[in-house]
């Protein structure tokens, strides 16, 4: 399991990245942080968890998944960045105004968070469309990548990356 959630190199099936990873990624981390409230000893597990999977769901096996459909890795890490510029675009303007107006430090600091925090921005999105399509962008993207990552069938035989993972008759890794 080590070498499954940890180590970049090799090659995981759909099925060892549905089933092993993408569903443990989604109840420990996602599910918490919208369900439970975001205090105290709930807080610290979501950030224990979120620190857990980090390496994870950003290299290791999402590389697997290129390596399997006989991809470069560092397509994720590009998707990545342009996620990343996008959300930077989108939001990081919104949050710089809300930390620099004494009224919006003061509405963090009451708890306004989670959806009302959102939609709030997503109010303030909605006056500026490029920047709104950004927002909506950065946050579709990862998620239309899993769901890719999830239907493309990998490369049938051995490729520069490793042996065929179905060949082992378990589908997960090397």
């Amino acid at each position: 399991m080590f070498d499954f959630l940890f180590n970049p190199s090799g090659r995981i099936s759909r099925k060892g990245y549905a089933l092993g990873f993408v569903p443990a990624y989604l109840i420990l981390v996602i599910l918490p942080s919208l369900l439970l409230p975001q205090q105290g000893l709930i807080q610290v597990y979501t950030t224990v968890i979120g620190l857990f999977f980090f390496w994870p769901a950003l290299i290791a096996v999402p590389f697997k998944r290129f390596h399997d459909l006989n991809l470069t890795g560092w397509w994720h890490f590009g998707i990545a960045v342009l996620v990343g510029i996008l959300s930077g675009y989108g939001t990081l303007p919104i949050i710089v105004e809300a930390m620099n107006d004494p009224d919006g430090i003061a509405a963090m600091s009451e708890g306004k968070a989670g959806w009302e925090a959102t939609a709030a921005m997503f109010g303030q999105l909605s006056e500026k469309p490029d920047r709104l399509f950004a927002a909506i962008a950065a946050t579709a993207i990862p998620y239309i990548e899993m769901i890719i990552l999830m239907l493309l069938p990998g490369q049938r035989q051995e490729n520069r990356f490793g042996q065929d993972p179905l060949v082992s008759g378990m589908g997960f890794a090397d």
